[in-house]
């Protein structure tokens, strides 16, 4: 039997403990504890076995803007993840990593991708808008400084899953085994320029527009739902 199969069967035993019956529940307990004991898996081991993974792309350069790690943000904490940036230093994108309980993961890799579309075709559409004359560095601080109004904006309509405390372990422990993580920073194209006020409250209100909806049956087994 292999570690994947005695996890799941000491999961199984944890859960009949929760039984009604007294000698059930008590007898599942005690299955649990033998086999935690005899094939030395902790009570980490367990909790760790329901944390996974999922990723997307977030950008093509290797350093990404401050509007989309905040994007992240917004879709990781909807969701009660973590997520890790993942650089390439080929040509391959970066990508983006959400790690939590089953199947959380999956969904904030979803939502996060139909957000990136949506605000990168909103911010070329604000682009073209800018004149002409604007020098190129300019128009990119305007745009990300729309884009980051645009962030702020779909965060509003964004409930915040709470993790308790052994969830979050559970997924620190999961990374902390799985990953090689070291500390990065954001590039931030968004200094103080002409019109940024203007450009970050146009960007709120498109982003206020944006919907996201949580599951029906509120399990988060079911698909999230976005719209404008």
């Amino acid at each position: 039997m292999n570690r994947e199969s005695i996890i799941a069967r000491i999961k199984k035993c944890m859960a009949l403990s929760q039984s009604s019956n007294a000698n059930e529940a008590a007898a599942a307990l005690k299955k649990a504890q033998e086999l935690m004991v005899k094939h030395s898996v902790s009570h980490m081991d367990v909790a760790i076995s329901d944390v996974g993974d999922a990723s997307g792309i977030l950008c093509k350069a290797q350093t990404p803007p401050q509007y989309l790690v905040n994007l992240a943000h917004c879709a990781a904490d909807a969701f009660g993840c973590r997520f890790l940036v993942v650089k390439s230093w080929f040509r391959d994108p970066t990508t983006i990593q959400f790690i939590g309980i089953k199947p959380q993961p999956e969904i904030a890799a979803y939502v996060f991708d139909v957000l990136r579309r949506s605000i990168a075709k909103g911010r070329q559409e604000y682009l073209k808008q800018i004149p002409k004359q604007t020098k190129a560095r300019n128009k990119t601080k305007r745009a990300d400084m729309w884009a980051m109004g645009w962030v702020t904006g779909v965060e509003a309509h964004v409930q915040k899953m709470a993790m308790p405390d052994e969830s979050k372990a559970a997924i620190n422990e999961w990374v902390d085994r799985e990953c090689n993580v070291t500390e990065g920073k954001a590039r931030n194209t968004t200094e103080t320029c002409k019109n940024a006020a203007g450009d970050y409250y146009s960007g709120l209100a498109e982003g206020r527009k944006q919907r996201l909806h949580r599951p029906i049956d509120g399990t988060g087994t079911g698909p999230a739902r976005i719209s404008a």
